[in-house]
């Protein structure tokens, strides 16, 4: 007979922001992966859905790139337009991606600037 153990867990609203954080993360490799073999593939590419030989230091720099995107834009929501943390994760999830590097870069300024102030 096989016993098993159910487990129920009771986050606080920070905990909360964290595990949604590192879900984010790991949903956004999975998305740019799939992205990159769609790509590939129109091209008229093989690809290897061996997510592991997809890793390069390319595929690693652009989701460093995407995990800075989101902190910056979650602070900002926080700190400089008042959304709860809660908000400002799930919103930095979507705007991460569409947001063009012009924006980004003024948001990054404006949070440097009310961190200075």
């Amino acid at each position: 007979m096989h016993k098993g153990v159910k487990i129920a867990l009771d986050p606080s609203p920070v905990q909360i922001v964290l595990l949604r954080k590192h879900a984010g993360t790991a949903r956004f490799v999975y998305n740019y992966l799939l992205a990159y073999i769609q790509e590939e593939y129109d091209k008229g590419n093989k690809v290897s859905t061996n997510f592991y030989q997809l890793r390069t230091e390319k595929g690693e720099a652009k989701a460093l790139e995407i995990y800075e995107r989101h902190q910056v834009i979650a602070e900002y929501l926080e700190k400089v337009v008042g959304v709860d943390p809660e908000t400002a994760d799930q919103d930095a999830c979507h705007m991460e991606h569409i947001l063009s590097d012009q924006t980004f870069d003024g948001i990054k300024r404006l949070l440097k600037e009310a961190k200075e102030a």
